[in-house]
């Protein structure tokens, strides 16, 4: 899951993006239409979402959740085991 849309190679664009992602202001961003939780769920990296196996013991694989940092975003990556 990417909750953040970043260019990697260009890290000086990340307050950029999140001002135009993120802001308040109706007229220059699209944050105000976003909806709630959602957007939170997912910028907190799907955290809040419960193991599938939580929900229905048995009926899914079992998975780690990994979470990798760079310079400009973080991001988890879930394996299947």
């Amino acid at each position: 899951i990417y909750s953040e849309f970043r260019f990697t190679r260009y890290p000086s664009l990340t307050q950029k993006i999140n001002a135009y992602d993120q802001g308040i202001d109706p007229l220059n961003s699209v944050g105000p239409y976003w909806q709630q939780p959602g957007r939170s769920i997912l910028k907190n990296h799907l955290i809040e979402v419960p193991d599938g196996n939580e929900v229905v013991p048995g009926a899914f694989s079992d998975f780690e959740s990994v979470f990798f940092t760079g310079l400009s975003w973080t991001y988890r990556y879930v394996t299947l085991h």
